[in-house]
């Protein structure tokens, strides 16, 4: 378990923490993990970081693109 996937347990709450887990999943290419991180943001739909929800929402539509292009 990285750092910032400590970070994001021991503070579910902070959207911060799941979105750059997100990000780092991504940039690995484990696109399960990072989806299911950015669905974590979308859920909490914190109303001080909207723009963070919002990007969340395109990355998990952009994921998902990928992925039927690769069946």
């Amino acid at each position: 378990m990285n750092t910032q996937e400590k970070l994001a347990e021991r503070f579910s709450e902070n959207v911060i923490f799941h979105f750059k887990c997100g990000d780092l999943y991504e940039m690995m290419g484990n696109n399960e993990m990072a989806v299911k991180s950015y669905q974590k943001v979308i859920t909490e739909d914190n109303p001080s970081l909207i723009e963070l929800t919002e990007l969340s929402k395109k990355r998990v539509d952009s994921l998902y693109a990928l992925g039927s292009k690769n069946n």
